[in-house]
């Protein structure tokens, strides 16, 4: 029996879904582009149909929370962040999905995340043994 070196998750949800938006990962990494073939839309990190993975994602280096969270840094966004603020900017980038490989995360990063996301007001969309998704 072959064992599938590259776990699935079902993430047609995303794919069937219509209108211009983009998935920001969470501590963005190289499964990023396979995760990107199961969803079919864009990635602000800048896999593939994109331009070069840095010069794209070098477009958010300075854009507060984005920042951290592609470079997987949920201790340093603040719990006291104004979630009006933050929804605006996450619309201002088209941003409807954040998407957690949990085979990258350790656990104190995934639940600092889920606790920033909860004060938002965002809660999770799908999750399974893979993939943790919020919708935006």
């Amino acid at each position: 029996m072959l064992i599938d070196p590259l776990p699935k998750s079902d993430l047609s949800f995303i794919s069937r879904e219509e209108g211009d938006f983009t998935i920001l990962p969470f501590k963005s990494g190289q499964r990023d582009g396979f995760l990107q073939t199961l969803h079919q839309k864009p990635v602000v990190t800048g896999f593939l149909g994109r331009r070069i993975h840095d010069a794209y994602q070098g477009q958010y280096t300075n854009i507060y929370p984005i920042n951290k969270f592609v470079a997987g840094k949920a201790n340093e966004l603040n719990s006291n962040d104004d979630p009006k603020i933050i929804k605006n900017i996450f619309a201002n980038y088209k941003i409807k999905y954040i998407v957690i490989d949990k085979l990258l995360q350790d656990e104190d990063q995934l639940k600092k995340l889920d606790q920033y996301l909860s004060n938002l007001g965002i809660t999770m969309h799908h999750s399974d043994h893979f993939v943790t998704v919020y919708r935006i």
